[in-house]
């Protein structure tokens, strides 16, 4: 067992001298694998996408785990380490969910409406409406006819759903908080109607007839 242990640790040993020449003379205060990891990304980009390698394809002592790849390339990638971002791509185009999360909220972070709709998205079915509203509104308030869209079936499922008045969250959306979420969803999906969205018309024509009027 002893033996299998200093084996280990001289392999940790010698895949950080590979990597960090530099900082020699603290290696004596690693001793298993988290304080080598958390030792590593203390260093810097370059060392946070390494230590995303390791754990992408389960070397240096590590188990293979993808997510936590993509975390250590998060940590380069914010950094601007441009090769921990294009592996954050690679993951993502491989179906990773924390790497395509990270890059729909730098989209959308940007500008992006499509990507502001799918984060949106993914608030809305996690049941977090108000939360994904936030970012519909980003997409909506561009002039962007799904945006607009989504805005109409949030305000919709919170009057449907959580039946409950929220004054402050209405005002926090520049909403009149005397009007019903009901009659602002009818607003939202006639703005995207205008625009010819297939769905929106179809709701227009659907709230219209159950007697909802804009006013």
């Amino acid at each position: 067992m002893k033996k299998n242990k200093l084996s280990h640790q001289l392999g940790i040993y010698i895949l950080l001298v590979s990597f960090f020449l530099q900082s020699c003379d603290r290696l004596s205060d690693l001793d298993n694998d988290s304080n080598f990891i958390d030792y590593a990304i203390q260093k810097g980009p370059e060392a946070q996408y390494k230590i995303g390698i390791l754990y992408q394809e389960g070397k240096g002592g590590v188990e293979q785990d993808e997510d936590k790849a993509a975390e250590a390339y998060i940590k380069a990638a914010e950094e601007g380490y441009k090769k921990a971002a294009d592996a954050l791509k690679d993951l993502a185009d491989q179906g990773n969910g924390v790497a395509k999360i990270w890059i729909i909220k730098k989209m959308a972070g940007q500008g992006s409406a499509a990507a502001q709709n799918k984060l949106g998205d993914l608030y809305y079915y996690a049941g977090y409406y108000w939360e994904a509203m936030e970012w519909y509104a980003k997409a909506a308030n561009q002039g962007d006819a799904q945006g607009q869209y989504n805005m109409g079936c949030v305000c919709s499922k919170i009057a449907v759903e959580q039946q409950v008045d929220n004054i402050v969250r209405k005002r926090e959306f520049n909403f009149d908080p005397d009007k019903d979420l009901g009659l602002i969803a009818l607003e939202w999906y006639q703005k995207a109607a205008d625009q010819g969205h297939a769905h929106a018309k179809a709701k227009v024509k659907e709230l219209t007839s159950w007697g909802c009027i804009l006013y």
